[in-house]
């Protein structure tokens, strides 16, 4: 089960990283693998995940807003 109120972040021992909103991540059935989230390669191997507050994105035409008043 996911909190799709989160994001997750993933780390490779590479030093690649990557950060999903889970409200993205499909749904599995019960007879499924799962679903795959990052691709590593040769000795590329996801060393950590976590769950982290939704990135908060900004919206410029806003911003641009407040500054004139």
């Amino acid at each position: 089960m996911v909190d799709e109120s989160k994001d997750m972040m993933a780390l490779t021992n590479a030093g690649k990283m990557i950060r999903v909103d889970m409200e993205t991540i499909r749904k599995a059935e019960r007879n499924t693998s799962g679903v795959i989230v990052v691709n590593t390669s040769g000795q590329d191997v996801v060393k950590s995940i976590a769950t982290c507050p939704k990135k908060e994105v900004e919206n410029s035409e806003d911003n641009e807003n407040d500054d004139k008043e």
